[in-house]
């Protein structure tokens, strides 16, 4: 008969069997349910859907990429904060966590790439870009900004590759992005996001002729009234907002100012150089051209500015404010009123779409620049001990503005 001692031994070693065999159950099942569980979260739908930002970018329309990237902001359909996602320029990875199942407009645009372009918004419909004011702002004048130079920010919509393929250009319509609650295993292809970006500032290139003393231009810059301040996203279209822009501070790409002076130019031999190599401006092939030199006499003054486009409703007015070398200032302005050859030039060269080729059609018909005007009364001077000459081109007492038509090159 065992003695009480082997008893409680025998109870105690069955007692630690018993709980070693529980352990190892639980553990069992603990391991069981998470491979059950991962085995479910990877293959059972119920994770978010993985995302990938694809940009697809125009051949030849496009100079240079953005170098930090674009920003992709979705807008959720029934409301809430919108989501911002930074892509490379190519497009990238949506963070996982970023976005919840349902229905979504987005807009892919340049955020990084121009210190002078703002943003403001709260929905997809007011999602704004627009133009940085001076610090000097007229009483009752339309507000004065700065040029949005370099020229470019890209913005597109998301459209969807169908959609794209089987639209004219232009005529694409924006599209709800959804997302399902399901899409499989984790090992399953990234949803694509594509977007085509396109550029939403247009640059206008000018020429003013017959002028006087360019020998004796230091520097210039200048300004144009009647420019939109900025351009709705979604759509692309400039505002209603007018402005007066002021152009011609930054220096182009290749170093050089964009506003340059040319002392008898009809002596120098008229090239598609004058414009790409100098001026870093987007010229006809000169062959297309007329010898439209022939036609415009007296020194030159040649430059571009950049705008998101012309508001319809007001006038526009061009004044150029050149300096000589002492750092003296003549002032003369163009257009404005009744004098319309500021603005009809630039409506021709917008087009009828906007395109563009039309605005290159344009640019070979005009002599190679969107707006040509006559600067027979802009006559620079040395060092007279003056400040200020100013010289209002468009109001001659006889007769009014001249006519420039005759002194551009025949329609081709």
């Amino acid at each position: 008969m065992k003695n009480k001692q082997e008893i409680l031994i025998q109870a105690e070693s069955s007692n630690i069997l018993q709980f070693l065999s529980s352990a190892l159950y639980m553990s069992l099942c603990v391991l069981f349910m998470a491979c059950t569980m991962r085995t479910l979260s990877e293959d059972d739908g119920c994770r978010i859907p993985r995302l990938k930002v694809v940009i697809y970018w125009e051949e030849n329309t496009v100079r240079k990429l953005p170098s930090d990237g674009m920003r992709v902001q979705f807008f959720p359909f029934d409301g809430g904060d919108s989501r911002l996602a930074d892509v490379g320029a190519r497009g990238g990875d949506v963070s996982q966590g970023l976005l919840n199942p349902g229905d979504y407009t987005a807009l892919c645009y340049d955020y990084f790439g121009n210190d002078l372009i703002q943003f403001r918004g709260d929905s997809y419909e007011t999602m704004e870009a627009f133009c940085t004011k001076t610090s000097t702002q007229k009483l009752g004048c339309e507000p004065s900004v700065w040029e949005p130079y370099p020229y470019d920010l890209y913005v597109t919509e998301y459209i969807g590759k169908d959609s794209r393929e089987n639209s004219a250009e232009g005529s694409e319509k924006c599209e709800m992005l959804t997302l399902p609650a399901t899409i499989g295993s984790r090992k399953a292809p990234a949803i694509e996001i594509p977007f085509y970006p396109r550029n939403v500032l247009r640059e206008f290139t000018f020429l003013i002729y017959g002028v006087t003393g360019a020998a004796y231009i230091g520097r210039s810059e200048g300004e144009i009234s009647g420019m939109a301040t900025g351009c709705m996203l979604a759509s692309g279209k400039p505002t209603s907002e007018p402005s007066t822009l002021k152009f011609g501070r930054e220096k182009g790409c290749s170093g050089q100012p964009r506003i340059q002076a040319f002392e008898n130019p009809q002596y120098i031999e008229w090239s598609k150089y004058m414009l790409t190599d100098i001026l870093d401006l987007e010229a006809p092939d000169p062959k297309l051209l007329t010898n439209s030199a022939d036609y415009w006499d007296g020194d030159w003054i040649i430059g571009s500015f950049c705008t998101f486009g012309a508001v319809d409703t007001v006038c526009n007015m061009l004044t150029l404010e050149v300096y000589n070398m002492q750092g003296e200032l003549f002032c003369a302005r163009w257009g404005g009123g009744i004098q319309e050859e500021v603005r009809s030039q630039i409506q021709s060269a917008m087009g009828r779409t906007g395109s563009r080729d039309e605005q290159l059609e344009w640019r070979r018909k005009n002599g190679g620049f969107d707006i040509v005007l006559p600067g027979y009364d802009l006559e620079i001077k040395p060092s007279t001990g003056g400040s200020v000459f100013e010289v209002d081109v468009d109001s001659w007492e006889d007769g009014g503005s001249i006519d420039i038509n005759p002194f551009l090159s025949p329609t081709i």
